[in-house]
């Protein structure tokens, strides 16, 4: 398993803002974005993020949760983290693989 490291305010602009626009960032692209469970309780969330390096035309994963982005001080103006950083940084290098899966729906009449 190769690993490697995000900074961690190019990690939540990511998240935040790139999540769904699939344009490049700072030398990154969102793939995909994948949520993993869900709290009954408080609604928070736990995704696996799919990122591309454009660069070097590879693929990581790294999770992180509703709550690593609300307890993690970061600065809109600026684009730094302050004292607190709840997300985790270390990417595992994934590949892509196709896989088929069935999906059954309602007959319609």
């Amino acid at each position: 398993m190769i690993s490697n490291r995000i900074d961690a305010a190019t990690l939540y602009e990511l998240i935040t803002n790139f999540t769904y626009s699939k344009e490049e960032y700072k030398g990154y692209v969102v793939v995909d974005n994948i949520l993993t469970s869900s709290d009954n309780e408080d609604g928070g969330g736990h995704y696996d993020l799919i990122i591309k390096d454009v660069a070097e035309n590879r693929f990581y994963e790294v999770s992180y949760s509703d709550w690593d982005i609300e307890n993690t001080d970061y600065d809109e103006e600026t684009c730094t983290i302050g004292e607190r950083c709840d997300l985790y940084t270390n990417l595992t290098e994934v590949v892509p693989r196709l896989k088929t899966i069935t999906v059954y729906e309602p007959i319609k009449k």
